[in-house]
């Protein structure tokens, strides 16, 4: 049986954890030694169960195996996040949007919609608010900068240069969420 945490406990054991004055590397080894006591437990009743059943084992004992690679990367840098939701909302719109994009009009229009996704991507991963950079930048690029100008026009470059587009929305939401539970 495994233990389910709620996101409130969660909370007070990272903060508990951040008063323990442990550090990134001391964190790690302790989950190190975790981790390795889990995976002999598992191994054990693995085999158990092959010797008593005859069969491959129990499929709920068995897949965690299957991440062992991943979870000891995990622990060797206590600095990794343990999911990869930033990738999976970052790939969320193309998703949803996959059907829509196959009415765009023609191999060029596509070509042009990847490149504006990906400068609205690039402008929330930077937190420039996408709108005021689109509109600046495309402006500039109309008026054919030189060649030196041309890498101050990255968002994260932009958003040096004008410090009032800075988008906030992230923000806002990920506080409603966390006053929702």
């Amino acid at each position: 049986m495994s233990t389910r945490y709620t996101k409130s406990e969660w909370k007070v054991w990272l903060e508990e954890y951040r008063q323990s004055g442990l550090s990134v590397k001391e964190f790690s080894e302790l989950i190190e030694v975790s981790v390795a006591t889990f995976y002999n437990w598992q191994r054990k009743l693995r085999q158990s169960a092959d010797a008593s059943t005859g069969t491959s084992g129990v499929a709920s004992i068995a897949t965690p195996v299957h991440f062992v690679v991943a979870l000891n990367r995990y622990v060797e840098s206590g600095e990794l996040s343990i999911d990869n939701n930033a990738a999976e909302r970052a790939m969320r719109p193309v998703a949803i949007g996959r059907k829509n994009w196959l009415f765009v009009g023609s191999p060029a229009a596509g070509d042009r919609a990847a490149i504006l996704m990906s400068m609205i991507a690039s402008c929330k991963r930077n937190g420039v608010e996408p709108w005021a950079y689109m509109k600046d930048v495309l402006q500039k690029l109309a008026a054919g900068p030189s060649p030196s100008v041309l890498g101050l026009l990255l968002p994260d470059k932009w958003l040096l240069a004008n410090p009032n587009h800075r988008w906030e929305i992230d923000k806002i939401r990920r506080n409603e969420r966390e006053a929702k539970t």
